[in-house]
C-alpha cells in the first residue's frame, strides 16, 4: 500500500532517481545529450524548488512523485521498478 505525503528535502536524491528511471523507461525519443542536459536542470533547479507530493511505501521509500497546481497534475513520475504495482 502506498500513501501520499508532502515531499521533504531528504527526498531530493530519491526523486531524482525516480525522475531518471521514469524518463529512461518512457522517453526513448530523447538523445543522450538532451537527457543529460534536462537531467542537470531537473536535479539542480526543478526538484529543489518545486513542491511535490510523493507516494511512499511502509518504509517511507518514495516510489513516485507529482507536482500539482490546484487540482491540475503538472508532473507525474513513477520509478521504473515500481511501474504496474498499483496499490500493493
Amino acid at each position: 500500500m502506498f500513501t501520499l505525503r508532502a515531499a521533504k528535502r531528504e527526498d531530493l536524491a530519491r526523486n531524482f532517481e525516480i525522475w531518471r528511471t521514469s524518463v529512461q523507461a518512457t522517453h526513448q525519443f530523447l538523445s543522450a545529450e538532451d537527457f543529460d542536459e534536462i537531467g542537470d536542470l531537473v536535479e539542480k533547479s526543478y526538484l529543489p524548488t518545486a513542491d511535490f507530493t510523493v507516494a511512499v511505501d511502509a518504509d517511507d521509500t518514495a516510489h513516485g512523485f507529482m507536482g500539482t497546481t490546484g487540482d491540475h497534475v503538472d508532473a507525474l513520475f513513477v520509478h521504473a521498478e515500481s511501474r504496474g504495482q498499483g496499490s500493493r
